[in-house]
């Protein structure tokens, strides 16, 4: 055998063997679509519960976007950093992802900050 030979690499893997070829690996979508929806639920119960019953329509609300955004952020960005050793990663998909999650948890924020100040006029009502 030579080097000028042929090689027949058709022996080299057969069917019932892994071939280590992967598919490219993208980050988790539905923290995004969980941080629209909690954003929309907000602004739902912000424009759609009555000012003179919004206490308990306003507390959900205001669980919801700031909290429950900066979970679902702190979970892709975990994912993003657990995965982002593996070499058939989408590392940028990852990064568009969480600037995407980003800007919402901020437009969460100012949600919430609709959400305390009706809260704190409605507590004020009480009060006074």
């Amino acid at each position: 055998m030579s080097w000028d030979e042929p090689v027949d690499t058709s022996s080299y893997f057969h069917d019932d063997e892994p071939h280590y070829s992967h598919e490219v690996e993208r980050p988790p979508f539905w923290p995004l679509i969980a941080q629209i929806v909690t954003i929309v639920a907000s602004l739902a119960l912000f424009f759609l519960t009555p000012v003179d019953k919004y206490l308990v329509g306003g507390l959900l609300g205001y669980l919801l976007t700031p909290f429950i955004n900066v979970a679902l952020l702190a979970v892709l960005r975990a994912t993003d950093l657990k995965k982002r050793s593996l070499s058939w990663y989408d590392r940028e998909l990852g990064k568009q992802y969480l600037r995407l999650s980003s800007l919402l948890t901020l437009t969460g924020f100012g949600v919430a900050i609709l959400i305390i100040w009706r809260v704190a006029v409605e507590v004020a009502q009480e009060i006074g």
